[in-house]
């Protein structure tokens, strides 16, 4: 059903109200997302089959609206919390809506009683500023002696296998490695290390590929690396003449495309034998020019380009670069130990890493992690199997958000997981100096700081008080092991959390939990789609 009511203006109580009873519907159906114990949401979208959902941020973001206007802006309210934090790390939805409902459920009961909103706003603010450095003091590097990189795996990824895979590549290629999924039929888990950088790419024609079923080898080729199309033969035969003369090839040429007459030359040359070349062009999405300037890069090419001030009409041996070998395979170009200067290298992955910590967008931070990765020469292959196409897709995204979770950690750190770190943070608010709302507002961070985890216990089937009790009876960096069962120290059994998720989860929180405390009116336009029917 949908509402079809015109223009409407709510004032006071009544906005709380409609606002909390539109987060605590969706943070209900987030919260079966949170922790290891939890089964799949089904998401059913018009015209389409049901959709297999494990992560809180992807549920979000499918929720467009309730059955009633005023519980819809409680929705996206809470919705657009939970999207920051998954936007910038790919994880921590469920844990920022668990947060947001403690602190609205909690904040509107003292607004109800009397209390001044905009105190209760001050309040919270301030218990943010004191839980953060507490999150920071418990914060231990990725890349320490404690083994946290393959513990981190373990926690995040679908399975133990997987993580073990996964765990096989970062152990060998470190927390920068590049990590592409093949997927196969069967429940196949495997993984490959890539000597070099591997790129999505494929041959321009037939005439270039090995013999069926085998990848084309180069040894130790020389690369021409070009952003213009190549079209006619005097573009490409001085070269190919330059070639032959003083380095005998191989060749690659690497170029966006290559048609026409220059196509037909290099096929005449690689036919007769008179130069071992194949012509190349990539395949990434949206990316084909960085992904062109990384090869350079790697193989100390200069790229060929008006715009750079390079003429492929005027190129010579001395704009080739150089790699140890080249395999291409189908759907993709891997480059063996390229001859690109270290410095050079070193430089575009620092401004890659931090145009990383900057974007928030989930394409764009896959993308530049891939790249990264192939810029060190640290790649690999995850071969990832299942029994059917909707498993396979559900263990791709687990893995995905594994990966995402991967550099993000290297960002700022791990923390005890199962949210104990939150927990841990709640004597930091203790004896503030506060008094009054303010304080009560305080107040409200403190408790809401053990929501996540008693979300956690629920989910696994446990009464939440007696583990809470025992958690804060054994002290710091303790919680909940849902797989094992029992209270565990988090740091001896492997057990973490991303810092960098805490801190936005906790951030996002709060913002979204005052705008909710402190809204008096509500000014409904237009009626939404309808998503979610009662």
């Amino acid at each position: 059903m949908i509402d079809t009511a015109g223009p409407e203006v709510l004032l006071g109580e009544r906005v709380r109200r409609d606002l909390e009873t539109g987060m605590a519907l969706l943070a209900d159906l987030l919260r079966r997302t949170l922790g290891p114990s939890t089964g799949v949401v089904l998401s059913q979208r018009e015209g389409q089959g049901p959709e297999a959902i494990v992560s809180a941020g992807v549920l979000a973001r499918r929720m467009i609206a309730g059955a009633r206007r005023p519980e819809s802006v409680g929705m996206m309210l809470l919705r657009h919390g939970v999207w920051r934090v998954h936007e910038a790390t790919g994880d921590g939805g469920a844990t920022t809506a668990a947060l947001i409902h403690s602190l609205v459920t909690r904040g509107m009961r003292l607004i109800a009683s009397g209390s001044d909103p905009l105190a209760l706003r001050q309040g919270m603010r301030m218990g943010l500023a004191a839980a953060l450095p507490a999150l920071r003091g418990q914060t231990r590097p990725l890349d320490g002696d404690g083994g946290h990189l393959p513990a981190l795996l373990r926690t995040a990824a679908p399975d133990r296998e997987v993580a073990d895979a996964l765990g096989a590549i970062f152990a060998e290629l470190g927390p920068e490695a590049g990590v592409e999924i093949e997927e196969y039929v069967g429940r196949r888990v495997g993984h490959r290390l890539i000597q070099g950088s591997r790129w999505a790419g494929a041959p321009v024609s037939s005439g270039f590929a090995g013999p069926a079923g085998e990848d084309t080898v180069l040894e130790e080729p020389y690369l021409l690396v070009s952003d213009q199309p190549l079209t006619r033969a005097e573009e490409v035969v001085p070269l190919l003449e330059q070639v032959v003369e003083e380095a005998g090839g191989p060749l690659l040429i690497v170029a966006p495309e290559v048609t026409g007459v220059a196509l037909a030359t290099l096929l005449r040359y690689r036919g007769s034998g008179t130069l071992d070349i194949v012509a190349c062009r990539p395949t990434s999405d949206g990316h084909i020019r960085e992904q062109l300037e990384d090869v350079a890069t790697v193989t100390g090419a200069h790229l060929i380009g008006e715009e750079l001030g390079y003429r492929l009409d005027d190129a010579t041996t001395d704009d080739l670069g150089y790699a140890r070998g080249v395999r291409i395979g189908p759907g993709w170009i891997e480059v063996a130990v390229g001859a690109g200067d270290a410095a050079a290298v070193e430089a575009r992955c620092r401004a890659l890493r931090a145009e990383l910590a900057r974007t928030r967008d989930e394409v764009l931070r896959s993308a530049l992690i891939r790249r990264i990765g192939n810029l060190g020469a640290r790649s690999g292959v995850l071969e990832l199997g299942a029994s059917t196409d909707s498993e396979r897709e559900l263990r791709r995204e687990q893995v995905e958000r594994t990966l995402r979770l991967v550099p993000v950690a290297v960002e700022e750190g791990v923390l005890p997981g199962g949210a104990a770190s939150l927990l841990q943070c709640r004597a930091a608010l203790d004896g503030a100096g506060l008094e009054g709302d303010a304080l009560a507002g305080m107040m409200l961070v403190r408790e809401a700081l053990a929501a996540p985890m008693t979300w956690l216990i629920r989910n696994a089937g446990r009464e939440p008080a007696p583990i809470l009790a025992e958690v804060a009876r054994l002290g710091p960096a303790h919680g909940y092991d849902v797989v094992e069962g029992g209270v565990r120290d988090m740091w001896a059994s492997g057990i973490l959390d991303v810092t960098k998720v805490m801190r936005l989860a906790l951030e996002a929180a709060v913002s979204t939990a005052a705008t909710a405390l402190t809204a008096e009116a509500l000014v409904l336009t237009r009626s939404p789609v309808i998503s979610v029917t009662p």
